[in-house]
């Protein structure tokens, strides 16, 4: 399973998530601050001009047995 990285923009509204390796490019740019550990998500740095959001919803996984 793939981890994904939870971003905020610079007013603190979610974006989409974003792959560990563009989340570590952007902190290494200092484009983006760590914003919190668990789970792991990045604040950029920057205004977004046209945010790409959407509305998610999480729901567990049916037990298997």
């Amino acid at each position: 399973m793939m981890r994904q990285v939870m971003v905020l923009d610079a007013d603190k509204n979610p974006l989409l998530p974003c792959h560990p390796a563009k989340a570590r490019k952007l902190l290494r740019l200092g484009k983006a601050t760590v914003h919190s550990q668990q789970p792991f998500t990045i604040k950029l740095n920057y205004t977004v001009q046209e945010p790409q959001n959407q509305s998610m919803s999480l729901r567990p996984h049916p037990i298997q047995n």
